[in-house]
């Protein structure tokens, strides 16, 4: 299945860098898409819905408590069971 473009979602990792989530593909296991903003390089980079960056040090792990991410998370729970 294709990923759901969405109106992008700032926020940040766990360690502290800039992140926007611009895609969710209801069927993925690493789900969430979107990209990180690294010391100013800029990574295109997956989250599942754990926050995990799989493949990625921890430091680029989405925070699931933050507001923004929890929408998120429920978005993506309202489009098919995983």
């Amino acid at each position: 299945m294709a990923t759901l473009q969405i109106k992008p979602v700032q926020t940040k990792t766990k360690g502290g860098y800039e992140a926007i989530v611009t895609g969710i593909d209801p069927i993925a296991e690493d789900c969430f898409e979107g990209e990180v903003n690294i010391n100013g390089t800029t990574k295109e980079v997956e989250w599942n819905m754990n926050g995990i960056c799989r493949d990625n040090r921890d430091d680029l792990y989405l925070v699931p408590a933050n507001s923004e991410v929890k929408d998120v998370i429920n978005t993506r729970k309202s489009l098919s069971p995983i």
